[in-house]
């Protein structure tokens, strides 16, 4: 009954977070008063996530958001998780302040469930426990936009993708040469500088960028749980891309990004073994080497992508109070071959396909001093896959998508994955109903295999999921509303089990405890969002999610128990205003729900709100300064049960084009 309750006050109060989109043509003219009167039709955007292609984003049937270059600097963020955590259906934890351990879930999944792209680069690290990427050290510059594709995407994307997809997409040159410096300071002896230059000679194009970011941090563990020294955070970031048209058809491309990072970290040592502070620092270097081959054959008609590409991860923890300072070392190495093609048999007709090749590898030791010099585990795995989507338009407004994956895992063998998807634009444009439902693979991680805490009877994780949703836009498109319906389920989904007191067969040789396949977990909700731009400058966002991500398996203790960390409510409102002559100010409220630490559900996190004060003042055309005051209500949260989060801090800066 409780449930059930629950569920009729979150559509109570979606019906009244929408009610500004479903009923304005009943607004009269007092509405038309605010919407901008004679604002001329706007093309929908493109987007290449989607389909692997550049499509409109009418004509997609996934449900996909699109944060642009200027809600980046609207919304003045260093950390990209900022920004991420207002999107529908996204939410995020983090092991202390900026710079330590960040996980990204889309629509409940795991972290490690999700694909990360940069450029059509796939970003993990093999060497981490699922496999997948820390968020930690991903920090804003450069980007153009980036695209967040939310459900199953194996058929396109392959193992892995069974949250969704993050693609960071970074500034292609446009201008014979421009460039933009970025500087700013604030509290906890924070700063930031960032520096970026492109341009264009003849059929050469490049784009540079730099930047590094300090911070004295906030204790990783909560001051109310008795943390006081400060963990700092510095990173160094480097990235390049150039391409050369070596004929009409013809473009070789070059790109590279490479990150250094330290952080401090907090642990449990010794003779209490209970979480507290420690010296311990964290060090990571994380580097992408890409090159690739775009050419058209049959006049143009097959467009080709040929790209070969090397991610490599190192991690080293340090601890200067113990007797081997070294305390854990770790390699993860992914090299990658990717193939596509896409050609258009008519105009209602067009075909994506290719091939991916990849080996990821991996190494990791923890020196002790029981063991100060321990071998190595060190494994390696190789895939082979195949994929094909077609796209048709059988009649005028209607867009389908019918696609496949065969995956050849060394160790698991064969999987496919099929997903199709559907968007129908009608009532001149104004509304459009989409649908998917897809299948998703990920194969377990080399680390969850063959660790100290590895189990090798795992069985990949697989999922299936459906959703369907409409957007209305009224006033050509000033003022948009949108409602989704997401449902999943996975089968076989992996997850640590402590093995303290616990006599289970897997738990033999593993005291500290190792990874188990979990029979089923069901995560279903709702998203919704609306987006007006208004009369005088005047634009509000806002963004709710309602989530129900639980343990199915009736055989488990935890059965009907939500999924650790997974709030149930999330939403958001960004309100801002353009003035004449480029200043801006703006204010962003987050609200996330209650939720629980544990599988068990005995740790509860409580519900927490962030509001964030922007403004910036243009100085000229190249000139302008900016500040922000980050949780301006100083709100004491946690993400992870006992870890801190960064208090109230306010900065000042200045940024310049040329």
């Amino acid at each position: 009954m409780k449930n059930q309750f629950s569920q009729s006050a979150s559509l109570s109060l979606l019906a009244a977070f929408l009610c500004l989109g479903l009923t304005a043509p009943a607004w009269g003219q007092s509405m038309l008063q605010l919407v901008k009167d004679e604002a001329p039709r706007v093309e929908p955007p493109i987007v290449v996530t989607a389909n692997r292609s550049a499509t409109p984003v009418d004509q997609v049937g996934s449900s996909i958001s699109l944060i642009t270059a200027e809600d980046l600097e609207a919304k003045q963020a260093n950390v990209l998780i900022d920004v991420l955590r207002d999107v529908p259906g996204v939410s995020f934890s983090r092991n202390g302040g900026v710079g330590s351990v960040t996980s990204v879930r889309i629509r409940g999944a795991e972290s490690d469930q999700t694909v990360v792209l940069i450029d059509g680069v796939k970003l993990n690290d093999p060497s981490q426990p699922g496999g997948g990427f820390n968020f930690a050290n991903l920090l804003v510059g450069n980007i153009d936009r980036i695209e967040v594709l939310r459900g199953p995407q194996s058929s396109l994307y392959g193992s892995q993708a069974l949250g969704g997809v993050i693609n960071i997409l970074t500034r292609e040159p446009s201008e014979p040469f421009a460039g933009t410096v970025h500087a700013e300071i604030g509290e906890l002896n924070s700063a930031t500088l960032r520096a970026e230059v492109s341009g264009t000679v003849e059929r050469f194009r490049y784009a540079l960028a730099a930047g590094v970011f300090e911070t004295d941090g906030i204790s990783a563990l909560d001051e109310r749980a008795g943390g006081r020294e400060r963990d700092p955070f510095s990173n160094l970031g480097l990235s390049g891309k150039a391409s050369y048209e070596i004929a009409p058809s013809i473009t070789a491309k070059l790109s590279g990004w490479w990150s250094q990072s330290e952080v401090g970290i907090d642990g449990f040592p010794a003779p209490a073994f209970r979480f507290a502070d420690t010296n311990e620092v964290s060090e990571t270097e994380e580097e992408i080497l890409a090159a690739g081959l775009d050419f058209a054959l049959l006049d143009g008609l097959v467009e080709n992508s040929l790209s070969v590409n090397r991610t490599r991860t190192d991690r080293v923890n340090r601890n200067p109070d113990l007797s081997i300072p070294t305390t854990f070392l770790a390699e993860g190495v992914n090299e990658r071959l990717d193939y596509q093609a896409r050609f258009d048999i008519s105009k209602n007709i067009q075909f994506v396909a290719g091939v991916d090749a990849e080996q990821a590898s991996y190494s990791t030791r923890s020196p002790s001093s029981f063991n100060p010099n321990p071998r190595a585990s060190t494994a390696s795995a190789d895939t082979l896959e195949v994929y094909a989507q077609g796209q048709f338009t059988p009649i005028e407004g209607l867009t389908t998508t019918l696609g496949v994956r065969r995956s050849e895992h060394d160790r698991f063998g064969e999987a496919v994955t099929l997903r199709g998807t559907a968007a129908y634009v009608f009532n001149n444009g104004q509304t459009i109903v989409r649908a998917t439902a897809g299948e998703a693979y990920k194969a377990p991680s080399l680390f969850q295999l063959l660790s100290d805490f590895g189990n090798i009877t795992l069985e990949p994780e697989e999922a299936f999921a459906w959703d369907i949703g409409a957007e209305h836009r009224f006033f050509d498109g000033q003022l948009s509303t949108a409602l989704t319906y997401f449902n999943r389920e996975t089968t076989n989904q992996i997850d640590f089990v402590s093995c303290f007191a616990n006599n289970a067969m897997f738990c033999l040789g593993r005291p500290f405890g190792t990874y188990d396949n979990i029979q089923k977990t069901e995560a279903d909700g709702i998203e919704a969002s609306v987006l007006a731009d208004l009369t005088d400058g005047w634009r509000i966002e806002a963004a709710y999610t309602q989530l129900d991500a639980r343990n199915r398996t009736r055989s488990s203790a935890d059965f009907g128990r939500k999924l650790a960390r997974r709030a149930s409510e999330t939403y958001s409102l960004d309100v801002g205003y353009n003035f004449a002559g480029g200043h801006h100010l703006s204010v962003g409220l987050g609200h996330v729900g209650p939720s629980f630490d544990n599988a068990s559900n005995t740790r509860r996190l409580a519900g927490y709100t962030l509001i964030s004060l922007r403004g910036s003042y243009a100085l000229n055309a190249q000139w302008a300064v900016f500040g922000r005051v980050e949780n301006a209500s100083d709100e004491a949260y946690q993400t992870v049960f006992q870890y801190g989060s960064p208090p109230r801090e306010a900065f000042f800066g200045v940024r310049a084009r040329f």
